[in-house]
């Protein structure tokens, strides 16, 4: 084995090593392993064959010759990629040119399976961005949304910010216990969620509030979803142990369409909206006028 041969194989990473032409000079097992290919398949395999072969198992295939194409336009330029693969693998893919002194021979890309990191990520991701007990967006990933949208506003804009108060639940807490309440948040949650379209933003901000972002949403339009929802609990049978529970919601619904206001006031509104509901005897409707 060959002093460069030795250092292939003594990398964690995948590594193929091709000249001008697309001929491989040469590779590593790791790069075997990674791709699925039999022992010897690349000795004679030419490169349209090895690209049929790997297009095969990426879940985008056009994006990735795509991409090979555009690294090939630069010969000195370097690159690097994530890859899906279909079997569920994700791959980076780093390459750079092979010189010789200033003379560019081929070409180095290196490939490194990085699923478990990138799942660890989005996993922390999540936990940061949900609440544990309902799976609905927190309150931090909820203004940040509404944040966004804010930044986006105009006078044609029709958007709508809904807080929604649960109605006597802290009762429910007193007499039953936490754990009686926490399942019946989580039957809530899954209700109202089953309601809302995929790109609403439905949030548990807190205790037994939640917050419902609508964009392209009029007025008229967040009404009917608002009254939709108190009928649904009023509807649904909250069983939990053995025992039923009757619970409301009011809600305070209020329009995004100004560029002036900000994230503070539009919260404060919508809060403002609820407690109206209540104070009109709760499990209702009150929209905000300002």
């Amino acid at each position: 084995m060959s002093l460069q041969h030795a250092i292939l194989e003594a990398t964690a990473d995948g590594i193929l090593v091709v000249n001008t032409d697309g001929e491989i000079t040469s590779y590593n097992q790791q790069f075997i392993n990674l791709w699925g290919f039999a022992d010897k398949d690349l000795d004679w395999m030419n490169s349209n064959s090895r690209l049929a072969y790997v297009m095969k198992k990426v879940k985008e295939p056009e994006v990735f010759v795509s991409r090979i194409n555009e690294i090939h336009s630069d010969s000195n330029g370097n690159s690097f990629d994530t890859i899906k693969r279909v079997n569920g693998r994700i791959l980076e893919r780093y390459s750079r040119p092979q010189k010789i002194g200033d003379k560019v021979v081929g070409r180095v890309w290196s490939f490194r399976d990085v699923t478990e990191k990138h799942n660890l990520s989005e996993k922390l991701s999540f936990q940061a961005n949900h609440d544990p007990l309902t799976g609905l967006v927190n309150r931090r990933e909820f203004e940040k949304r509404l944040v966004r949208l804010l930044s986006s506003v105009d006078a044609k804009s029709e958007h709508v910010m809904c807080y929604m108060d649960l109605d006597n639940f802290k009762q429910i807490n007193d007499v039953y216990g936490h754990i009686a309440g926490d399942g019946l948040l989580k039957k809530i949650s899954d209700l109202f969620q089953e309601q809302v379209r995929e790109r609403d933003t439905l949030a548990r901000l807190g205790g037994d509030e939640f917050g419902l972002i609508m964009e392209h949403c009029s007025i008229e339009q967040a009404d009917k979803v608002a009254n939709n929802f108190i009928r649904l609990l009023n509807e649904c049978e909250l069983k939990l142990e053995g025992k039923e529970f009757n619970v409301g919601v009011s809600i305070g619904i209020v329009k995004i369409n100004d560029p002036r206001v900000g994230i503070l006031e539009v919260m404060k509104n919508a809060d403002v909206a609820c407690y109206a509901a209540k104070k009109s005897g709760r499990n209702c409707v009150q929209i905000s006028l300002d």
